[in-house]
């Protein structure tokens, strides 16, 4: 490449970031990609969380055969057995990743909590362009079957997902941490960045507010797909082989057209043998 050329290329670079990160405002009102269009919410009482907009959507290997938005669930802190850690692999460099927290309920329902870059109608996730305020900051819940599911089977990504080792008092405690940050989002947008708020370094936070230095810093935070190695080393996630979900299991095919519960069940047997 011609050095002018390179030259004007970076001089662009450099405009359109200095424009982005001094003058553009995070908001929740754009023409946003139809899998982000509702803001979500959660609404914290002393006995309950409300989630708002939690997405219930449905994919196959080809294509997303239902788009439901549930407008509430209503949650019983204290109802939460069990938190899940998943991982996911779409990069073919190992320390990238896409982490999610799900919340296990004693009925059995499972939903996810995944914090993303908020897109809007026919933009590119970029990792570069999400150091310069691009993209705003979302705090989307949805069933299992939707976030995990669209990973495993419409985009095909190897996904890794272990129970983390709380107490039943910790999960809750770690429920309440995110919702409270849920809504603190849902009031005052902010933006997404790649390497200071991002899917991992979020969730840590989150959970830090409650326990303080619970989660020491680590490089994982910023490269996500380092982090089932750190959550083993610090006893988080016990030790063992890594747990990758099998999209051929027929089981798991089957139960994503029966409910979502079905759905997280089939995970959950699969993860047990």
């Amino acid at each position: 490449m011609k050095p002018i050329l390179l030259g004007a290329m970076t001089l662009v670079i450099l405009v359109t970031a200095t424009y982005n990160i001094t003058t553009r405002t995070p908001s929740h009102e754009r023409n946003w990609q139809d899998f982000s269009a509702r803001t979500p919410d959660a609404i914290i009482t002393p006995e309950r969380i409300t989630l708002k907009n939690v997405r219930n959507w449905n994919h196959t290997e080809t294509h997303t055969v239902s788009q439901e938005w549930v407008d509430a669930v209503t949650i019983d802190p204290t109802t939460v057995t069990r938190v899940w850690f998943g991982l996911s692999n779409f990069s073919k460099i190992s320390a990238l990743g896409h982490t999610f927290l799900s919340f296990e309920l004693e009925n059995g329902e499972v939903y996810t909590l995944s914090i993303e870059a908020r897109r809007e109608a026919g933009e590119e996730y970029s990792a570069f362009k999400g150091l310069f305020n691009t993209y705003e900051l979302l705090y989307g819940w949805g069933t299992e079957r939707d976030y995990v599911g669209v990973r495993v089977h419409l985009l095909q990504q190897p996904i890794e997902v272990y129970s983390l080792l709380l107490t039943e008092a910790e999960a809750t405690a770690v429920f309440q941490a995110v919702a409270t940050e849920t809504h603190q989002v849902a009031q005052s947008p902010r933006f997404y960045n790649t390497i200071t708020s991002n899917c991992t370094n979020e969730l840590t936070q989150s959970i830090n507010k409650k326990y303080p230095g619970k989660i020491g810093y680590h490089i994982a935070h910023n490269l996500p797909g380092l982090s089932v190695a750190y959550l083993q080393d610090i006893g988080l996630i016990a030790a063992g082989p890594r747990k990758v979900i099998d999209p051929e299991d027929q089981q798991l095919r089957t139960a994503r057209m029966i409910s979502p519960t079905a759905y997280s069940e089939a995970i959950r047997l699969q993860l047990s043998h």
